[in-house]
């Protein structure tokens, strides 16, 4: 029972269990869970197809997008350890971060690569995937035409509660960043956890935003996402310069789930409804 709470696990449920419901939105593209399984499936053989077996890294240097949490879930349902880098850092913070955890992939968004271009020569030996737009970086490879042609049957790996599944560099005030590891079920008990105190309903829709670092807190607000997903629940992820106007324009007028707070236009810090 243990050993079967795991990211991926969570998301296979979901699939069979709410399959035509919303299941993220995000700036006017919504997916189903059952579409969204089927996208994560397809990330996960991108990235087995790049030989990543169980117990490799991966990292993401991105904003807030499905895309995200796709390759996010896709780590999760290979085994691999899934690095989120805050995409505010300095090139040589990123370099650091991404050669500390022995990455063997690199997922940029396209609109960083000048950053990536800056610490190229000292990425040589990651595999750089470029999302979201064309790629310029020299060297790297287009995640999108991967993606495409990827199958979306589910992927095989022996994947258990105790196997890391993500690794968060802290800030290092007092140093380099060092990175803290959470394993499957630590993220998803903290979801089960997250169903008691916030209950939500198959109704609701939890909404993801965070201005200041938006790649980084996207990944904290894990317990919320999953809880609301096991319940069958909405998820609403904005980008960086989206504020409480871009969670009304979703359509989702249920309750938003407290705990995370608006630093926008909007001036509103930690509502409890709307």
């Amino acid at each position: 029972m243990l050993d079967g709470l795991t990211m991926g696990a969570v998301v296979r449920r979901s699939a069979a269990q709410y399959p035509n419901r919303t299941a993220y939105i995000f700036e006017g593209e919504r997916v189903t869970f059952a579409e969204y399984n089927r996208r994560v499936n397809k990330a996960a053989h991108v990235l087995s197809g790049l030989g990543l077996t169980k117990g490799d890294h991966v990292a993401i240097l991105g904003q807030n997008s499905i895309r995200y949490l796709e390759g996010c879930h896709a780590a999760a349902k290979l085994g691999l350890v899934f690095g989120t880098i805050n995409w505010r850092l300095s090139s040589h913070e990123i370099a650091f971060i991404v050669t500390d955890a022995d990455n063997r992939v690199l997922l940029v968004e396209a609109g960083l690569q000048p950053l990536v271009s800056e610490i190229r020569d000292q990425l040589a030996d990651v595999t750089i995937l470029v999302y979201g737009g064309p790629v310029d970086l020299p060297g790297a490879q287009d995640y999108e035409a991967l993606f495409e042609a990827a199958g979306e049957v589910e992927p095989e790996a022996d994947v258990n509660g105790a196997d890391p599944a993500v690794i968060m560099y802290t800030s290092g005030t007092t140093g380099l960043p060092k990175g803290a590891v959470l394993s499957h079920s630590n993220i998803v008990w903290d979801s089960l956890f997250a169903l008691t105190y916030v209950p939500p309903k198959n109704d609701d829709c939890f909404f993801a935003f965070h201005a200041d670092e938006p790649c980084q807190r996207f990944a904290h607000a894990h317990d919320h996402l999953h809880a609301t997903r096991i319940a069958g629940g909405d998820h609403a992820a904005m980008g960086a310069r989206t504020g409480l106007s871009a969670y009304r324009a979703t359509s989702c007028h249920h309750r938003l789930h407290p705990g995370y707070a608006f630093d926008s236009a909007d001036g509103i810090r930690r509502p409890s409804t709307l």
